[in-house]
């Protein structure tokens, strides 16, 4: 899943969630039931940085908007921190095993070719807006 998709998840679900610690675990748990709905990836680093910086901006947005942003932002953080450990491990900078099964092998990450892999996460990002 884009990052986009993932943070937008994980503020709309820690918006639900009650408070930050909640919110947290519910965005992390957000994580894998989004890496098992079949979506395309992109593989490049300008493609990751651009969707990084829209997904920030969203949250951000999202958190300006609520009465109590914490939630919003913790799901959020939640929700997107498997992907950074990928991406340090990538780096050469993270010194243990991957702790999220869908970035282990032990879990599905299924793959759905264009158009039908961004209309997922179009789907999931656009409840996720509705929610906020």
């Amino acid at each position: 899943m884009f990052e986009t998709t993932h943070a937008l998840a994980g503020a709309a679900l820690g918006s639900l969630a009650g408070g930050p610690v909640s919110a947290f675990a519910v965005g992390l748990a957000s994580h894998a039931v989004l890496d098992a709905i079949p979506h395309w990836d992109y593989r490049t680093v300008p493609a990751a940085v651009v969707d990084v910086l829209v997904g920030a901006v969203a949250v951000g947005a999202a958190a300006a908007q609520a009465a109590d942003p914490a939630p919003v932002i913790a799901g959020a953080v939640g929700a997107v921190l498997p992907d950074v450990e990928v991406a340090l491990k990538a780096l050469g900078r993270w010194p243990w095993r991957l702790f999220y099964p869908s970035h282990t092998g032990r879990l599905p990450h299924p793959a759905a070719p264009l158009p039908w892999g961004v209309l997922t996460q179009l789907a999931v990002a656009a409840a996720a807006l509705l929610a906020l």
